[in-house]
C-alpha cells in the first residue's frame, strides 16, 4: 500500500521523507480510530467499531513500513523508532 499525503509519488522521495509522511498517515489513522471509537461509543454501531479497527491495522502497518525504512536506511533512527512504538502503545491503549 502506498498511500500518501502529499499526492508526491513515495518511491521518488528520499527515505526520510517517506518516513515522515508515514507518521503524518500514522496521525492521521489514530484520529480516525478515535473518530470511530467515539462514534461506536455513540450510537452502538458495529461499521464504527470496524473504522476503528481498520484504522488500527493501518497504524500498525505504517510502523512497520517504518520500521523496513529505517532498518535499510538510516539505522541510528532505530532508537527513535522504539520510543514512537512506545508512545503509539500507550495512546492505543486507551481503547
Amino acid at each position: 500500500r502506498d498511500r500518501d499525503v502529499t499526492g508526491v509519488q513515495t518511491c521518488a522521495l528520499p527515505i526520510y521523507h517517506q518516513v515522515l509522511e508515514k507518521l503524518l498517515l500514522i496521525l492521521q489513522d489514530i484520529s480516525d480510530a478515535k473518530s470511530g471509537q467515539r462514534d461506536f461509543i455513540i450510537t452502538g454501531q458495529e461499521s464504527f467499531l470496524q473504522s476503528c479497527q481498520n484504522s488500527l491495522f493501518e497504524v500498525d502497518q505504517s510502523v512497520r513500513d517504518i520500521r523496513e525504512m529505517i532498518l535499510k536506511g538510516d539505522a541510528s533512527q532505530k532508537d527513535n523508532l522504539e520510543k514512537l512504538n512506545y508512545l503509539l502503545v500507550k495512546e492505543i491503549d486507551f481503547f
